[in-house]
């Protein structure tokens, strides 16, 4: 999959991701994603690797519905 901005469609409403490097307390960076919806800032999912477009949208899905919840 590609590594660019990302944009999934959940619930008639459009979220979108965008990779970024956090520093984790220990020090290291992990690549992770910043969620946007309407341009405001809603939280971070982690980057899986070798993650197919796919996987990725079915992922985004559960992790929009765990925020909800």
């Amino acid at each position: 999959m590609r590594d660019g901005p990302r944009t999934i469609r959940w619930q008639d409403h459009e979220f979108h991701f965008e990779s970024f490097k956090a520093r984790e307390a220990l020090g290291d960076q992990s690549t992770m994603w910043a969620v946007w919806w309407h341009s405001e800032f809603i939280g971070t999912m982690p980057k899986a690797s070798e993650e197919t477009t796919k996987e990725f949208e079915l992922r985004c899905i559960g992790w929009l519905a765990d925020l909800i919840h």
